[in-house]
């Protein structure tokens, strides 16, 4: 299955709600601990991004190749970001899909989640998709990723040690195996009162099925 090309979909608010539980689980765990006891579940804390109260969720199933999620973050991002994540609004998380055909949508997506193990997923999410034609064609981008990644924030030698640990293996097959489980790609904003509605009906820990439209937008709240 190929990367995502459209950045619009839809992903149930229960969904990450209760992944967010079951992190917030595994973390407390590490009380009194090194955070790198448990580098993934701190990537997987580091992809969220937004105030906790926020009544929106905003999930991106996305892929660091992709033409369509440079574009998102390029001309949409943003304008989302200062009128909506900024006020507290809205909260995002990233969920990787990336490109099977594509050797270095991989590496990027690995790299990108080491960087979470340092808590810094965000800052380099968006070098990554700002420098993508720097590094889409290169024959093995790891080493320029890795020095994009530490120029933006993360933490070299937590980079490196994951890296070579495969510390973010399992995590991120999980993410590909949801997505492609229940077909789903791109974005789009849910509240937890749609959250609510859709465990009322029996439908609430699911992906979409429609498939990934060539354009659309955002139903912002």
């Amino acid at each position: 299955m190929g990367s995502c090309q459209s950045p619009l979909h839809s992903v149930p608010i229960s969904v990450m709600k209760r992944h967010l539980m079951m992190t917030g689980g595994l973390l407390a765990a590490l009380t009194g601990t090194s955070l790198r006891a448990q580098p993934a579940a701190v990537a997987d804390l580091a992809r969220v991004r937004g105030v906790e109260g926020a009544s929106h969720w905003l999930v991106i199933v996305g892929d660091f190749a992709s033409d369509g999620n440079r574009a998102f973050h390029r001309d949409a991002w943003p304008t989302i970001d200062s009128l909506y994540v900024r006020p507290g609004k809205l909260r995002v998380a990233w969920i990787n899909l990336p490109n099977d055909a594509s050797k270095n949508s991989l590496i990027a997506a690995e790299v990108a989640a080491c960087s979470g193990t340092g808590m810094k997923f965000w800052p380099v999410h968006d070098a990554m998709l700002r420098e993508q034609p720097r590094w889409i064609s290169l024959a093995d981008p790891t080493e320029f990723l890795q020095e994009l990644a530490g120029r933006n924030g993360g933490n070299p030698m937590l980079i490196s040690e994951c890296l070579q640990k495969r510390q973010v293996k399992a995590f991120l097959q999980s993410d590909v195996a949801r997505a492609r489980r229940r077909h789903s790609c791109g974005a789009r904003v849910h509240s937890r009162q749609q959250g609510a509605a859709r465990r009322a009906r029996g439908r609430g820990d699911s992906f979409g099925h429609r498939a990934c439209p060539p354009g659309g937008t955002l139903a912002l709240p």
